[in-house]
């Protein structure tokens, strides 16, 4: 009895993909029969691990950043050759699958039902599930594309058992307008706004929220005194940077610069935190320029 429920508790962590843990991320693929008058176009490729950067994807710093683990791609058609290609992610954890949902959706507005949760802008619907992004494209004006992609989704839906939680850093920014950004290293900050090649931030967790003109971000370490440490590093590494100039210590653990694009940047320690908040300064015309 006891091993009849281990075995169930382990199919359940698992998200109840035992056919993904066989087969790969092809579990996914839908039958003939769940998108009736589609074929699969030529063969469905797997990259796995190291392999990314061989899938011609120019974020593949980023996935590797976040917690990469595969990816299956290929597409779909019909008589009238007409296509819908498929991405699917698996990510290492919840927190890596939902910061590539929202760094597929930047930008997107419609929510759609399907997953735990997804959008669907012009030709692209995405859709997220515990460690699983699923992006899928193809002219959504033809009718019969839209119920191909409609039928798409709903067959990976249901292929993901576990719904997946939102990772716990998502409360914090819950109700915040403006565009959402999870970080977890330097090629997702440098995604936000580009400081210097170091990482001398050494993100493990933290977001960014964009809003007209007005950028804050909050990095989250262990212990203030983890914070307060990459803040005089940070400190140290850019004062010496020339893209920035008028630093200045306005505080303890507080300081201003700005940058030739016209940002006025302040980095303070805050208990745990580091905040840095990206302000573009608007000059006014000098009289006489039109």
């Amino acid at each position: 009895m006891m091993k009849r429920i281990l075995l169930l508790l382990i199919f359940m962590y698992s998200g109840g993909l035992l056919a993904e843990a066989q087969t790969g991320l092809k579990a996914f693929m839908p039958r003939k029969s769940e998108m009736q008058g589609w074929a699969v176009a030529g063969q469905f490729k797997e990259y796995r691990g190291d392999n990314l950067i061989f899938a011609a994807n120019r974020d593949a710093d980023l996935f590797y950043e976040y917690g990469f683990v595969g990816v299956l791609r290929g597409d779909f058609v019909d008589a009238a050759s007409e296509k819908i290609s498929l991405e699917i992610f698996r990510m290492s954890d919840v927190y890596a699958s939902y910061a590539i949902y929202l760094h597929k959706t930047r930008g997107m507005r419609n929510s759609y039902q399907a997953g735990k949760e997804a959008f669907w802008d012009g030709n692209s619907l995405v859709l997220w599930k515990h460690h699983f992004v699923a992006v899928i494209t193809g002219d959504a004006g033809e009718q019969s594309v839209k119920m191909g992609m409609e039928e798409l989704a709903s067959v990976i839906d249901s292929r993901i058992k576990i719904q997946g939680r939102k990772p716990t850093i998502s409360q914090t920014f819950a109700d915040s307008p403006g565009r959402v950004t999870l970080l977890r290293g330097k090629f997702s900050l440098q995604n936000i706004y580009y400081f210097t090649s170091k990482d001398v931030f050494r993100i493990e967790q933290g977001y960014a929220i964009e809003k007209q003109g007005l950028t804050d971000i909050h990095l989250i370490y262990n212990d203030s005194f983890t914070s307060i440490r990459r803040f005089g590093e940070v400190a140290g590494v850019l004062s010496r940077e020339k893209k920035f100039a008028g630093f200045t210590m306005v505080g303890p653990q507080a300081f201003r610069m700005y940058d030739s694009e016209g940002n006025d940047i302040s980095i303070e320690s805050e208990k745990n935190l580091l905040n840095i908040r990206i302000q573009k300064v608007i000059t006014a015309t000098p009289a006489g320029v039109n």
